[in-house]
C-alpha cells in the first residue's frame, strides 16, 4: 500500500477529528446527554476520520499500461503544386483532402515515431522538423493549401528530393541504428520539361517507404484555390490536371518500396511498409485509488445525520402542535 496525501486537506480533517473526539469525550462524561446527541457525535467522528483517510489518499496494487512506439524518423513529402486541387478524388474531391485523409490514418497508426513534414511546389522546405507530436502534424496538414496556377512555374515531382535527403543523412548521423521511412503524397504529373530526378539516393537511408498517388488518368479540372468554385484555365480553356501513375510506380521502384493509388479516404492497405510498433509497458506506482470508497462512507454518514435531523424536527413538531 502506497499514500500520496494532500496535506492541506489532511490539515483540515484533522482539525475536525480532533473536535469531534473532544465533543465526544465530552459527551461519555455526561451522563445527562441524551443517546440521540451521542450518536451524532459518533457520526461527526466517523466523518471527519473518512476525511483524514480521504486526504491521505491510500493505494493498493501497481495500475499497468501499455502503449505502442516505432521508435523510427518518417519524413513525410507532400505536394502541394496547382494539380493537387484537380477534383478526382473520392466522386469530385480535390486530390489534397486524399492527402490530409491518408496522412491523418498514417499518424494515428505510427504512434512514437517521430514525424518531418516536406511541402514542395516551386520550392520544397521542412514544414515540420522531426517531431513526436503527431497532433501537430495532422494540424499542419489539415491547414495545407495547394499552391495558386499564378504563382507555379511547373511542377517537378522530384522537387523535395534534396530536402529529404538532408533529413534522413541528418537522422542517421544521429542514431545509425534507428529505423528511416519515407512516405510520398502526390499525383506524379510532371510538367517541367526536364525529367524528373531518381529518387534511389535516398534508398540508403530507408528501412522502408511507400509512394501515396491521387488523381485519374483522365484528370479533372483545378480549382484556383480551396473553397472556390473557379477553376484553372490556361490558353482559354479549363486546364486538365491528370495522375501519372508511371512516375509514381518508378519512383516506388527506385526506392524498392510501395506504392498505392489512393481514390478514398480508410484504412490503409495491409502491405504498406511500416515501423514495426513496439509495445512499451507502464507501470504506475500509485496503484488503485481507494479513497472514493472512505467517500462513500462519510456520504453515507452524512445521508444518516440528515434524516436523523429530519425525524428529530417531524417529531418535535408534532409534538408541539399536540401540546398546543
Amino acid at each position: 500500500m502506497n499514500v500520496f496525501p494532500n496535506w492541506y486537506l489532511f490539515a483540515g480533517a484533522s482539525l475536525l477529528m480532533a473536535a469531534a473526539v473532544v465533543n465526544l469525550v465530552s459527551t461519555r462524561k455526561d451522563a445527562h446527554v441524551p443517546a440521540r446527541t451521542r450518536h451524532k457525535r459518533w457520526r461527526h467522528l466517523g466523518v471527519a476520520l473518512a476525511l483524514v483517510v480521504i486526504a491521505v489518499r491510500p493505494t493498493i496494487g501497481n495500475v499497468t499500461t501499455t502503449t505502442y512506439t516505432s521508435g523510427a524518423d518518417v519524413v513525410l513529402m507532400i505536394d502541394r503544386t496547382a494539380s493537387m486541387g484537380a477534383v478526382d478524388y473520392g466522386g469530385g474531391k480535390p486530390r489534397m483532402d486524399g492527402v490530409r485523409a491518408d496522412v491523418t490514418t498514417l499518424v494515428r497508426s505510427l504512434e512514437g515515431s517521430r514525424f518531418a513534414v516536406i511541402v514542395f511546389d516551386n520550392n520544397a522546405r521542412v514544414a515540420l522538423p522531426f517531431t513526436t507530436d503527431g497532433t501537430a502534424v495532422v494540424s499542419l496538414v489539415d491547414s495545407l493549401e495547394w499552391r495558386t496556377s499564378e504563382y507555379g512555374n511547373g511542377s517537378d515531382i522530384a522537387e523535395g528530393l534534396g530536402t529529404a535527403q538532408k533529413l534522413l543523412a541528418r537522422s542517421q548521423r544521429s542514431d545509425p541504428d534507428l529505423s528511416r521511412y519515407l512516405y510520398y503524397f502526390g499525383d506524379g504529373e510532371q510538367t517541367r520539361r526536364a525529367a524528373p530526378q531518381s529518387f534511389e539516393p535516398l534508398r540508403p537511408y530507408l528501412t522502408g517507404s511507400t509512394i501515396y498517388g491521387y488523381g485519374t488518368a483522365e484528370g479533372a479540372p483545378m480549382l484556383t484555390t480551396p473553397g472556390s468554385k473557379q477553376y484553372v484555365r490556361k490558353d482559354g480553356a479549363t486546364a486538365i490536371s491528370k495522375m501519372n501513375e508511371q512516375n509514381l510506380n518508378a519512383m516506388g521502384q527506385q526506392l524498392q518500396g510501395g506504392y498505392q493509388h489512393r481514390t478514398r479516404p480508410g484504412v490503409l492497405d495491409a502491405h504498406v511498409d511500416h515501423p514495426t510498433l513496439i509495445p512499451v509497458v507502464h507501470r504506475d506506482p500509485r496503484g488503485f485509488e481507494t479513497y472514493w470508497i472512505f467517500g462513500l462512507v462519510a456520504a453515507g454518514l452524512l445521508i444518516w445525520e440528515l434524516w436523523d435531523d429530519v425525524a428529530y424536527y417531524r417529531r418535535a413538531r408534532k409534538e408541539w402542535r399536540w401540546t398546543d
